[in-house]
């Protein structure tokens, strides 16, 4: 063993029969995965190429491993995603509106979401009006709320009519859409910059920051 040209693999793993081992149960881990996410074909390839090399075993494990990592982070990222996008089941709705609370973001079940939205990052602290409308391929960052901009008058006498996010649109984090009279619209592909307080609608394409917000620049 202390001949092996990767000690430490060696020293971490045992032996290289208990490394192919371990590198077996993450593949059968990977095949069996119901969201068939993990390029367990590329696991297999590894294995395959390392089974009768044991230089090369470290590296496919390591190799793996990486894969491994990725495959984590992306199932933590599809979460939130999954669970968005469940809030309108009949069936699991209610509990998918009550985790998403539960992690950090307030979207009602009233919310229409178009195909494509990202909750970046989690989303943690997004805390969305249930008169607003997202459309597709929207992609909010944590912080960010939209609402009524007069809070301080009782509901019943606000002439907030809601909020319409259009498509490609991107609120960054900290970012505030608040109206105010009527339906306040940030328009197709829009950017509101980090911390920005949105109260008045925007056209197409633009970039908006500051507070109260204002036009900086187009989007190219």
């Amino acid at each position: 063993m202390h001949g092996h040209p990767f000690p430490y693999y060696v020293s971490r793993l045992g032996t290289a029969q208990e490394a192919e081992a371990e590198l077996r149960l993450m593949l059968r881990a990977s095949q069996n995965s119901k969201l068939g996410l993990f390029p367990h074909n590329q696991c297999a390839k590894s294995l395959h190429l390392a089974k009768d090399d044991k230089i090369s075993l470290p590296i496919a494990f390591h190799s793996i491993g990486s894969m491994w990592r990725a495959q984590k982070e992306t199932m933590a990222q599809d979460l939130y995603t999954r669970l968005v996008y469940a809030r309108k089941s009949p069936l699991f709705g209610r509990l998918a509106y009550y985790l998403l609370k539960a992690l950090g973001v307030e979207i009602p079940r009233s919310v229409p979401i178009g195909e494509g939205f990202e909750l970046a990052h989690g989303g943690f602290g997004v805390v969305i009006h249930s008169k607003t409308v997202i459309g597709k391929r929207v992609k909010i960052y944590p912080g960010v709320g939209t609402g009524r901009s007069d809070i301080y008058r009782p509901i019943e006498e606000s002439k907030f009519e809601g909020i319409i996010i259009e498509d490609d649109v991107i609120l960054a984090p900290g970012a505030k859409v608040l109206g105010k009279e009527g339906v306040l619209r940030v328009g197709r592909g829009t950017v509101v910059g980090a911390n920005a307080v949105l109260l008045q609608s925007t056209g197409e394409n633009e970039i908006w920051a500051g507070v109260p917000a204002r036009k900086v620049g187009m989007r190219k």
